[in-house]
């Protein structure tokens, strides 16, 4: 390949990258480029939890059902705090899904490559020139196309060259996928310092447990995953494990001249939880909209601001308040967190 020319040409087959190539074929010319081979498609540290509610607009695709890609379904959050739980009852519309994500983005992908989609397995280089992306290098040619997405995560291997990354952006997560479950179908939340969260959510017969370290001088993330998978009784064998960010930014601009970011890339996750994988999926789809519309960009982020982002700015500057706050009284402000956005109450022992 010395040149290949498409209508959208998207970096990164992640799940807001390979959500809006399902989207667009076979109705756009499409290109995805993805760095990782195809067995690593959809490999990334995450809680992999998405509110049924962001699955539940009208036309949102794909659903995750469809691909076989739900392990667990849970309907009850529970905290755990020093010396005191408090549990949430989720309500049906609203129950988390735990995800097979590397069988999600590898079934998404597999999909839009059957509609006509080409994937390019190479690291992308993209070339800027007055304020407007005129095409991605790649190792054996360039592509070049109307209209680029970066989808690409904590990368932004498009974005950043207009919009640089803010400092604080991303907290540190670590993850495990291990054999065994605690049988519950609860997703449990524990925080008994300030400095970081763990979880462990049901995955039809193992358990995802991880959690996220909210400044550098906190414990040692990977160890308090271990310590609490022993105090769980979790012994199984370590399926998958890793490192990786948690994106906690504002809001930030989307479009630059034909160029959209979606995704972690975009930093369309909620601020508060960190929970991407819903807002990933709810931007690729009013992308996919609007492309096939009328192709005004503009139009997206005006959309996006007023249809998925809308509290996100209040909601990051008051985690920044919050984290702050956790340092003088921890449980106090986990536990008014938790109450506001889930409607947790105390558990009685």
């Amino acid at each position: 390949m010395e040149e290949r020319t498409c209508e959208v040409c998207i970096i990164g087959a992640g799940i807001a990258g390979s959500t809006l190539a399902h989207n667009l074929t076979p109705d756009f010319d499409v290109c995805l480029v993805e760095k990782r081979p195809p067995s690593e498609l959809g490999r990334k540290p995450c809680g992999n939890a998405v509110h049924r509610s962001w699955l539940d607009h009208e036309g949102v695709e794909p659903d995750p059902e469809d691909h076989d890609s739900v392990s667990s379904v849970s309907r009850s959050v529970r905290l755990h705090l020093s010396g005191k739980d408090l549990e949430a009852n989720l309500s049906p519309d609203n129950d988390l899904l735990i995800l097979e994500r590397e069988k999600l983005v590898k079934g998404v992908v597999e999909t839009a490559m059957d509609r006509g989609c080409d994937l390019f397995t190479d690291r992308a280089t993209p070339q800027v020139v007055g304020g407007r992306a005129r095409g991605v290098d790649l190792a054996e040619g360039r592509i070049k196309a109307e209209t680029y997405v970066d989808g690409s995560g904590a990368a932004a291997v498009l974005r950043r060259e207009f919009e640089p990354t803010p400092p604080g952006s991303f907290f540190t997560g670590y993850r495990e996928i291990v054999e065994g479950e605690l049988g519950d179908q609860v997703c449990h939340v524990f925080q008994s310092d300030p400095s970081h969260a763990l979880w462990a959510f049901p995955a039809d017969g193992r358990t995802n447990i991880g959690g996220g370290l909210f400044r550098e001088d906190g414990a040692n993330l990977k160890r308090e995953v271990r310590r609490l998978k022993r105090d769980l009784g979790l012994d199984g064998d370590v399926l998958d494990s890793g490192f990786g960010p948690i994106p906690s930014s504002k809001p930030i601009d989307l479009v630059h001249g034909n160029v959209v970011a979606i995704g972690d890339a975009g930093f369309t996750a909620n601020p508060v939880t960190g929970g991407g994988i819903g807002p990933s999926i709810r931007a690729a789809n009013l992308l996919a909209d609007v492309l096939r519309d009328e192709g005004d960009l503009e139009r997206f982020q005006r959309r996006y601001m007023d249809e998925v982002a809308g509290g996100y700015e209040r909601n990051y500057y008051l985690s920044r308040v919050l984290l702050k706050l956790q340092r003088l009284v921890p449980g106090r402000v986990a536990r008014w967190a938790f109450g506001k956005f889930y409607g947790g109450k105390p558990v009685e022992k």
